[in-house]
């Protein structure tokens, strides 16, 4: 109810209902009380020399994760998130922040830790990849695409249609 205003813009702008993100951002930080305690450049870092098959996947993440550190001017050390290399309160890759990431409150950052910016940038991801109104086989793969689990994507449906019901 706090952020109604922003949502609701975000979602004229972007044409991804508010409760599908509210859904999102509850599953991946618990509405940002979970954000995950690793430092996401040590995650990245373990991930990339234990060789195996997603190595060469997250040496691309540490480079993408320096670059929008440069980009910021921000400490690679000071962001924390999963033990996966996510981060922000929709927990983003840094690959996703540096092609997703959108503006939503117009200071002219990007940062995933402020909601506006997080609310905006799942949006965008989404409507990046193929989000529609109306069919609900294109907002499931858009869903399945932000993260790979069937399970997930029924899970953001389901608690959306609760959410738009309350």
């Amino acid at each position: 109810k706090n952020n109604r205003t922003t949502l609701e813009g975000i979602e004229k702008s972007y044409g991804v209902p508010r409760e599908v993100l509210v859904a999102i951002f509850r599953l991946e930080t618990n509405l940002g009380s979970n954000l995950g305690q690793y430092r996401v450049f040590n995650s990245l870092l373990t991930l990339t020399v234990i060789v195996n098959r997603r190595s060469l996947w997250a040496g691309q993440e540490l480079i993408d994760l320096l670059t929008l550190c440069k980009n910021n001017r921000t400490n690679p050390l000071s962001i924390k998130g999963s033990a996966s290399g996510a981060f922000g309160l929709c927990q983003f890759m840094p690959s996703s922040y540096l092609t997703f990431g959108a503006d939503g409150n117009g200071d002219g950052m990007v940062d995933l830790f402020d909601f506006s910016d997080a609310m905006a940038s799942t949006a965008n991801y989404l409507k990046s990849h193929g989000w529609h109104s109306k069919s609900r086989e294109r907002q499931f793969r858009a869903i399945l695409a932000y993260n790979h689990c069937e399970n997930y994507a029924k899970a953001v449906l389901s608690y959306s249609k609760q959410l738009k019901l309350a």
